[in-house]
Formats: C-alpha cells, structure tokens, sequence
C-alpha cells in the first residue's frame, strides 16, 4: 500500500533538545546520579556508582559505590560533597522514589526535607539529556574506571570507595574546564550534619513523657533546662547507623528504652519523678475466689488419676 501510494504513514516528530549553557560559578549547581553496571567485571556482584559533578567545571565532587542506589547511599555521598567543599547553591537530580514521592507531588521526601534545612535548591529533570553532563560522566566511568580497578586488582566494595578519591584527582585533571567565573557558589558548613542527613519523623508526646517509635516504647529522661508541655511534638532522628536521637526546639533529649526500665517503673511527669510500684491480685480476693476454686479442683482430680 505504500508503494502504491494508497496510504502514506506518518512521520513521527523527534523532539528536540538544545544545548544549555554551563554555569558560570564552580558550585552553582551539582548534577547527582546513579549508575548501576557490572563495575568489577564478574569478580563481585553488579552494584551502583553514586555521582556528583559539578556543572560549571565538569569536575568530580563525589563519588560512591553501594550495592543499591539507596537513601543512605546518596546522604553519604552527598556529606562528602559538603565536607570538603561546602554547601553548594542547587543539586540537579531525575525523578527517582528518593528525590520525588510518586504518590504525592508536592510532598518532601527525606532528601528533598535534608536540602531544605541546609538551604540547597533541590532541581528535577524530566529527561535523561536535561542533566546529560552526569549521564556522559557515568559513560566515561564505565570504561575508564573499570579498567583502573582492574589493573589494581579492586574487587570489593570498600576497596574501590578506597580508590576513588585517587581516582577523581586524576579524572578532574584530564577531563576538568575551568569556569567562565573563579568566584566559588559554595557557602561555608555551619550545622551538624548527623542531625540533618537522617532519617526524620515526628511523634507525639504522651502524658508519661514517652514516645512510641516503631513498635518500641522510650523513657524521656527529666530534664532540667526543657519544659516539655503536654503533647509536645517531638524530633526523632534515625541516623545512618541506626541510632536513635529525639529533639525538643533544638535541644537533644536523653531517652531510656522501656525494657531496660528497672521492674518498679520509674516514670517522668510534668511533677517530676514517679516511682510506680507494681502488685497483683491475691488469690482470695472477690475476683478470682471462684476461678481459684475451679484451678484447685482440677488440681486435685489430676493427682487422684
């Protein structure tokens, strides 16, 4: 039918993608990703390369290798980042489950709420070739970083973090540009980065002063320079490590677990400290006298048999 010219298909349009402009500034805008390869060839499993490189100079900030691209894994990466050069001024990322909730868009996510307080920009591309600096560095990586590690003999995860520090002074000085500006975006780091790269959630103090985190109940300690008011919303801080930290208006709060509590509880109110002493029940009492009864009847049949 097309030859004979009796239907003529349609040309699809190829959407277009125009080249963008650097940034002038070193640190005005970071393109962050990951890249899941083969990275040892078959000597250890496939695992995913986080990472982070500067628009306006094409240089290497950061670089990780995890099993799984991760939340932990790109808050690791990303205190490197702000270890050694500071907070940059935007952070260019896709739209994958750790940057943006797919139920619901306008909500933050943990890392989009970590960039929030530490004044980062958060920028989200649609395309792959919107942020195609990243996507051509994770080429580069595949060939010449595998082979590197190859020569080196590097098979394990912790060797190859181990080397990449070495690596990208190389790579930054073949492949580096110097920007249009010299004049450095980063600001300085003046906050406690084991506070803010976490996992947050918020719980709601009880009348005792405890808190139900996970399916674990926690003691609040008294304390002297906080006045904790009835239902107070409280910060619970889930590092990297899996340690706990709760914070009241900035102040950290010292917790006890309740099964480490001693067998009298001990319980911190608003008054202060209660000791509450646990009893039972006798057996004479009103309330059992008829089960108890039943028990020792039963008792007695089973020493006859």
């Amino acid at each position: 039918m097309i030859e004979t010219h009796l239907w003529i298909p349609k040309q699809k349009k190829r959407k277009q993608f125009f080249l963008r402009k650097r940034k002038q500034c070193f640190g005005e805008l970071i393109q962050i990703d990951g890249s899941h390869h083969d990275w040892f060839e078959g000597r250890a499993a496939s695992c995913t390369l986080i990472v982070f490189i500067d628009d306006a100079t094409s240089a290497l900030t950061g670089l990780y290798f995890t099993p799984q691209e991760t939340l932990d894994a790109y808050f690791e990466t990303l205190q490197m980042h702000l270890k050694t050069y500071g907070r940059p001024k935007a952070i260019y990322s896709d739209r994958f489950s750790v940057f943006e909730s797919r139920k619901e868009r306008n909500s933050l996510t943990q890392f989009k709420f970590a960039l929030k307080k530490l004044d980062i920009l958060h920028l989200t591309a649609k395309t792959p070739q919107a942020k195609g600096r990243v996507e051509r560095a994770n080429q580069t990586l595949q060939d010449r970083l595998i082979k590197e590690m190859r020569l080196r003999n590097i098979s394990t995860i912790e060797q190859a973090n181990q080397f990449c520090k070495h690596y990208m002074k190389i790579h930054n000085e073949k492949f580096s540009k110097a920007p249009t500006s010299s004049f450095d975006t980063h600001r300085p780091l003046e906050t406690d980065l084991s506070r803010i790269l976490c996992r947050y959630e918020e719980r709601t103090l009880s009348k005792e002063l405890s808190i139900s985190f996970h399916n674990k109940y926690y003691q609040i300690c008294e304390t002297k320079n906080c006045n904790l008011p009835r239902k107070a919303k409280i910060e619970v801080r889930n590092q990297r490590n899996g340690q706990l930290k709760f914070f009241f208006e900035d102040q950290e709060l010292s917790y006890v677990p309740y099964d480490q509590l001693p067998y009298e509880k001990q319980i911190y109110t608003e008054k202060g400290l209660i000791t509450k002493k646990t009893h039972s029940i006798k057996s004479t009492h009103p309330w059992k006298e008829k089960s108890h009864k039943e028990y020792v009847k039963k008792q007695q049949l089973k020493k006859v048999i």
